[in-house]
């Protein structure tokens, strides 16, 4: 089973433990302040949640450091870690979903009076995927793509994917999600007409207008896998922080697994 890694510290995990969400945090709110100069219209940041875990298998120096301060964790889940939501289609909105098909969100929470998320959440290749490393990251972000027809069309692909070599240590595999502010007549419209052009419009709205976010982070429910979840201690830990972080796993989870970091009594 393919694992990601998030270095973090004693708070969070107990955070991510006793809710059994995973938080993804707007992209302006980042630590690499570079990624919203590299999107041509920086307010569209504000749209894009992220969370970052690492897709290398070894333990992380510098990712100790950075994130977890020597004393904190490091957690070890499949790469796709969440709950499965059966979508059914909506034919009196003009949705329409294949037989078995899932997201890690319920329909509900894709589409509300809150929020909208522009592009459903039913791919794993769109919302996860690996981090691309250049020497000039912008030259490589295309917003703005000629589609089939000849005409243009706004690209979120691109956006929160590609970043400066100088971040190459982290070996990132990042969740990514596009979500806009909604308004009740926004869902109002699209309920009573069934025709999705609404919510082109708020989309086309936003990304020109600089609509404001009101959300801060969007909070995903993670599955059954977290009572597996894998825990690496920090080499820094003490022996009462050991003991907290064992004494969280006991009452959070079934069948986690915990071990010592191997630069333990190294830094």
């Amino acid at each position: 089973m393919e694992l990601v890694h998030h270095y973090t510290n004693i708070n969070s995990l107990e955070c991510i433990l006793k809710n059994r969400t995973l938080r993804l945090n707007r992209l302006d709110k980042v630590d690499d302040k570079q990624e919203v100069s590299l999107i041509s219209q920086k307010h569209w940041a504000q749209y894009l949640f992220v969370s970052s875990w690492s897709a290398s298998e070894h333990e992380s120096e510098a990712m100790w450091s950075k994130y977890a301060c020597y004393n904190g964790v490091r957690l070890s889940l499949p790469k796709f870690p969440f709950q499965k939501n059966q979508l059914i289609s909506k034919p009196e909105m003009s949705i329409f979903f294949g037989d078995n098909t899932y997201s890690p969100i319920p329909f509900e929470s894709i589409y509300n009076e809150k929020w909208l998320f522009v592009i459903s959440p039913i791919r794993n290749d769109i919302y996860g995927r690996e981090v691309v490393y250049k020497c000039s990251p912008e030259e490589s972000i295309r917003p703005i793509v000629k589609n089939v027809d000849g005409g243009f069309e706004f690209n979120y692909f691109d956006l929160a994917t590609f970043k400066n070599v100088a971040w190459g240590y982290q070996k990132e595999f990042r969740y990514i999600f596009f979500i806009i502010p909604s308004s009740s007549d926004v869902m109002n419209d699209w309920r009573k007409t069934g025709d999705p052009a609404s919510i082109h419009r708020r989309l086309l709205k936003c990304l020109q207008d600089n609509v404001d976010n009101t959300l801060e982070y969007f909070d995903i429910p993670l599955g059954d896998v977290i009572d597996s979840v894998e825990i690496t201690l920090g080499p820094c830990c003490s022996e009462s922080e050991v003991l907290k972080i064992k004494k969280l796993l006991d009452e959070y989870t079934s069948n986690a697994k915990i071990k010592r970091s191997v630069l333990t009594g190294y830094v």
